[in-house]
């Protein structure tokens, strides 16, 4: 049984220093799956880098200080490493590649070589960006030379190019094309591989400008870089200070009250550009919005009718309202008919956009009566008053084991206290300043009923703790 060797040859290796603090060099290891470990080492950069960015020569990238990738060819792949410092005004960018190879590299060569198809790692790079030449396909083994030409077009004259190894690379800042001349020297045959033309564009300058919008309704905070003027390889990497929050250019976060400082940082190693910016972003202490509601049966209008009054304070400015039968409104004063009778959690979220201010509160309401339709009709306060004229007054609310009704001492009322189904759990008569007892009802929210001499009935929220 023969053992296939996987064997990775670096065949070539340059760095490029764009500046005398920064150097940049990797490692490698294979795994019994067949995926590759990549580590930066001997990387320096004072302070420390934050952004590592590779290229796998095989369609993929990555970022981090320790990166995996998969390989379905023998290859080769020219994988590159740029470290880039980040927090330094003058940052500098230092970039490494070695051109990989697997199954191969050690067999020696014999006859005519087969030259491969010349690759490119970029074939519209920026203008004045690293681009480097490789090899596919090609024949590989000791004795293999390999001479890279250049050209101003592809039937001009070619000159000698590169250290004579299978890679060449060079900063490119006008058109120009490549092919290389790989010789068998146990043969003394040749080939040459194709040309190819590799023609720069006009360099941009990275943007790293960004919007924010807190969503007090959410909870959350959503960082939107302007991606303006950037191109599509561009990097974005969110930080909190020197904590990498996230990479894209856009990010959603919850966020507790406090000061942040929040900076992005935009690279772009196709044009060796870095830009970063950072805002202070405050996300203030919680406005006190408070969510209260309440409904009562409507003995004025309609059959199985209720109103419904919405006194919740502190001036929010949003109201969404879900009526715990898969439906939902919104409003201050919103109205909703069910279908069906059942049990229903009506539930209303208030708030105001671009604060804290936020509240949620929900009522389990139960509609047991038999018949076709149920309404919940929230008016505004004159409407609501309209039909609840007031005729006495209770206090304390909320209370305990009693209350006081107050009002003309000579009348006499009728006191009925009902749950939110408008079911009556007790009902007095009492006169104007009469101590009514509701020691034995729960605690919970009641809907009281008051109706004088004349007929006419108020109705109020009574809660009882």
């Amino acid at each position: 049984m023969k053992t296939k060797l996987l064997l990775f040859t670096f065949l070539s290796f340059f760095a490029i220093k764009m500046n005398a603090q920064c150097s940049a060099q990797f490692t490698y290891s294979t795994n019994p799956n067949g995926t590759v470990v990549f580590t930066a080492t001997g990387v320096s950069v004072n302070p420390t880098p934050t952004l590592y960015a590779w290229n796998f020569g095989n369609g993929a990238a990555g970022v981090g200080q320790t990166v995996t990738t998969t390989y379905n060819g023998n290859g080769p792949y020219i994988v590159c490493l740029t470290v880039t410092d980040t927090f330094n005004t003058n940052g500098c960018t230092a970039t490494w590649c070695d051109t990989i190879y697997l199954n191969g590299g050690s067999t020696p060569c014999s006859g005519t070589p087969n030259a491969g198809t010349t690759v490119a790692s970029n074939t519209s790079p920026v203008q004045g960006s690293l681009v480097t030449f490789s090899l596919s396909g090609n024949t590989t083994g000791t004795g293999i030379t390999y001479q890279w030409q250049r050209g101003i077009s592809a039937t001009s004259a070619f000159s000698n190019v590169g250290n004579g190894t299978s890679t060449f690379s060079e900063n490119l800042y006008s058109d120009y094309c490549y092919r290389c001349i790989t010789t068998c020297t146990n043969s003394g045959l040749s080939d040459t591989s194709n040309i190819l033309c590799v023609i720069p564009v006009a360099a941009t300058a990275c943007n790293a400008s960004y919007t924010y919008n807190y969503n007090a309704l959410l909870g959350n905070v959503t960082f939107t870089a302007a991606t303006a003027g950037n191109a599509s390889s561009a990097v974005y990497s969110w930080y909190n200070g020197s904590t990498l929050l996230s990479n894209g250019a856009n990010y959603s976060t919850a966020m507790s009250p406090g000061n942040y400082n929040i900076c992005l940082i935009v690279t772009n190693a196709a044009n060796n550009c870095i830009d970063s910016s950072c805002q202070i972003v405050t996300i203030a202490n919680p406005n006190t919005c408070n969510a209260s509601f309440y409904i009562y049966p409507d003995s004025l209008g309609a059959p199985h009718t209720y109103i419904g009054v919405n006194n919740s304070t502190n001036g929010a400015s949003v109201y969404s309202w879900s009526w715990g039968d898969g439906t939902t409104s919104t409003g201050q004063f919103p109205a909703h008919t069910y279908a069906t009778a059942g049990n229903y959690n009506i539930c209303l979220t208030v708030g105001t956009p671009g604060t804290t201010c936020y509240d949620t509160t929900c009522l389990a309401a139960t509609i047991n009566k038999t018949a076709a339709m149920y309404s919940v009709n929230f008016g505004t306060p004159t409407s609501v008053s309209s039909s609840s004229k007031e005729i006495a007054t209770i206090y304390p609310n909320p209370a305990k084991d009693n209350f006081t009704i107050k009002g003309l001492s000579s009348a006499t009322y009728r006191v009925e206290i009902m749950n939110l189904n408008g079911s009556i759990l007790k009902s007095v008569s009492a006169n104007g300043n009469q101590t009514i007892n509701i020691a034995s009802l729960a605690n919970n929210i009641y809907i009281l009923k008051i109706t004088n001499q004349d007929g006419t009935s108020q109705f109020a929220k009574l809660i009882k703790e």
